[in-house]
């Protein structure tokens, strides 16, 4: 299936839009500091992954998202923990809101 643009296909289309999505959720999850945020990411991929299991390229991209996603919503988690209750950090003064303000 085409997209009708001049290069690439509805496939490549997708994986490109699923990458750009982890740039918004990442920004997003990381600004407001709320990592129930980014784990919805983690649900739509898994979707994605069970529907789409036909196209090869879009799973791949899928789970590799996967994993880089949730690395970084681990490591917001471990700093906000860490800063919260363990020591608290220096830290942006925008950074006064977030699950665990």
């Amino acid at each position: 299936m085409e997209s009708g643009l001049p290069f690439g296909t509805d496939e490549q289309w997708t994986a490109f839009t699923l990458w750009v999505a982890l740039l918004i959720y990442n920004a997003a999850m990381i600004l407001e500091k709320n990592p129930i945020f980014g784990a919805v990411y983690v649900v739509v991929l898994i979707a994605i992954m069970d529907a789409q299991q036909d196209f090869e390229s879009i799973v791949l991209n899928a789970q590799i998202i996967l994993a880089i996603h949730s690395l970084s919503l681990t490591g917001l988690t471990r700093y906000m923990v860490y800063d919260t209750f363990i020591e608290s950090l220096n830290e942006p003064e925008f950074w006064d809101r977030g699950i665990l303000y």
